[in-house]
């Protein structure tokens, strides 16, 4: 699981070259748990993971749940079994974990997203 925490960013970063939105609601998501070759990432936020779990929702032409497996297969070359969940103790869980959202993220990107919006990919 170390390994996992540790390459974290990796993912992210892969995540980032293909979709910057999706990097963005991914901000405040972490692995919480690997059992086996289950991996469960948990978000902090009920709206960022509604909105990455559902399958009607895309961001810049993206399917966030892929773009994820993707990015996790590339860096740990482990055939994973991912899974995702609320994790709203994440900060106080986590002492370790930094959940710092970049720029045009945070609640009002949350609030939005629950209420039906879309991120549109700037260059």
């Amino acid at each position: 699981m170390n390994r996992i925490r540790d390459d974290w960013d990796l993912v992210k970063e892969n995540i980032r070259q293909t979709s910057k939105p999706a990097e963005a609601l991914l901000a405040a998501a972490f692995p919480k748990s690997l059992e086996g070759k289950k991996l469960e990432i948990g978000f902090l936020h009920q709206a960022h993971l509604q909105n990455f779990l559902d399958p009607k929702k895309t961001i810049a032409n993206v399917v966030l749940v892929d773009t994820v497996a993707n990015a996790v297969a590339q860096v740990f070359e482990d055939s994973l079994t991912l899974s995702f969940t609320h994790w709203p103790d994440m900060q106080q869980e986590r002492a370790d974990v930094t959940t710092t959202e970049p720029p045009g993220t945070g609640h009002l990107l949350s609030e939005a997203l629950s209420l039906g919006g879309t991120l549109l990919e700037q260059e």
